[in-house]
């Protein structure tokens, strides 16, 4: 029987330990599209679920390259959803990670903070120019839109909300990281 479940999350880690939650009560993704996951019934535990973000689209060379190198471990390719990858494997075939060294650990972070970084910048950004547009009828006389100041202070909430739950938890452990990787250079 298939379910559907409407959740939005920001945080990678977030959504892929509730993945894995899911599957842990009898719940296995068969499909994702923004917001929307679709699960049917399983064992309990059956699968481990790792999801990444990709340095292009899934249909590109480097893309499909990582694609088939993962499914060649055993792992299977559940969705795509833009840049994103959800993978699933077999529980009883042993432990599931996508980054198991410290340098590559270090590399997904970078990778992740400049998109969490990109998403903040642009709502920051579109909040900065709704305000502005409201100024602006403010000092030539107009009605000012209150549309464009509710609109400026909520893409501004969202913004800093992004800066404080996604980029600096992700700052944070790549300092972490960084820090693991010295201890064992030096």
């Amino acid at each position: 029987m298939k379910r559907t479940v409407w959740r939005l999350f920001w945080s990678a880690d977030k959504e892929e330990a509730w993945l894995n939650r899911m599957a842990s009560k009898g719940y296995a993704l068969t499909d994702y599209f923004w917001a929307r996951y679709v699960f049917e019934e399983t064992d309990p535990g059956e699968y481990i679920y790792r999801l990444d973000l990709l340095d292009g689209s899934a249909k590109s060379p480097e893309g499909t390259d990582y694609i088939r190198f993962l499914e060649g471990s055993g792992a299977e390719l559940v969705a795509t959803y833009m840049r994103w990858v959800y993978f699933r494997k077999k529980a009883g075939d042993g432990s599931f990670e996508l980054y198991t060294d410290l340098p590559s650990r270090y590399a997904r972070l970078k990778k992740l903070r400049r998109f969490y970084c990109a998403l903040t910048t642009l709502e920051l950004l579109c909040g900065v120019v709704n305000l502005s547009i409201s100024l602006l009828y403010f000092w030539a006389g107009d009605a000012v839109s209150l549309i464009n100041v509710i609109l400026g202070f909520l893409m501004l909430a969202i913004g800093v909300t992004f800066l404080v739950t996604l980029v600096l938890p992700v700052q944070s452990q790549i300092r972490r990281v960084r820090y693991e990787m010295n201890l064992f250079e030096g």
